[in-house]
């Protein structure tokens, strides 16, 4: 946070992945010394006046979030919920869950594609193989794509941002045109009614 508390202002968009022990279903298992850094991250953020993304788990304090999921993505074959919140607000996601494929058990179970069309990618219960092909990450070891979004997540929000902000910039373009024209309106006006008083015939008394 330091970081970009320092340089932040150098970037277009921001995407920051605060810790997410703390809000995860999993954090009964662990020591409980994880910090809250979801709250300090955002306002971090909003000091750079830069647009920004915020990814974390589902129970995670985001605002506003959007949910996507692996389903939602032709060819990622990882059942992975994320949440993220992004200034401007991206509303809606590029499609609904779709959890009618195969998965084994998220519990007691090894996840592999040889025998399903899904996987989670949880701790040590996948085959990293299969963890690269579902994630489409080929390049990570297994403990990594445990704690790794698709790739496919992040390019979809930055074309979201890409196409937001372009709109924002059309708008306040139209805005100040709009605004430019009523004070040409105007001036033009004041003009009008200086010179019609300029033509009146001088009064005369009877």
């Amino acid at each position: 946070m330091e970081f970009i508390a320092l340089h932040g202002h150098e970037f277009d968009v921001i995407h920051t992945s605060p810790p997410c022990q703390l809000y995860s279903v999993t954090a009964s298992l662990s020591t409980g010394n994880h910090p809250d850094l979801v709250g300090e991250t955002r306002n971090v953020l909003i000091e750079t006046g830069r647009p920004y993304v915020i990814e974390n788990v589902p129970g995670s304090p985001l605002i506003n979030p959007i949910v996507l999921c692996g389903s939602m993505f032709l060819g990622l074959r990882v059942y992975r919920h994320r949440l993220f919140e992004s200034n401007p607000t991206i509303w809606f996601p590029p499609a609904s869950c779709n959890h009618s494929f195969s998965m084994p058990q998220s519990k007691g179970m090894y996840h592999t594609l040889d025998k399903y069309d899904f996987i989670t990618c949880v701790g040590n219960n996948f085959q990293a193989r299969s963890g690269r092909i579902a994630m489409q990450i080929d390049w990570m070891t297994r403990a990594e794509l445990a704690q790794a979004i698709p790739p496919a997540y992040t390019k979809w929000l930055g074309k979201r941002l890409i196409d937001t902000l372009r709109l924002r910039t059309a708008n306040n373009k139209i805005q100040a045109e709009l605004e430019s024209c009523a004070v040409i309106e105007g001036t033009q006006a004041n003009q009008r009614r200086k010179a019609s008083k300029g033509t009146r015939p001088p009064f005369q008394s009877t």
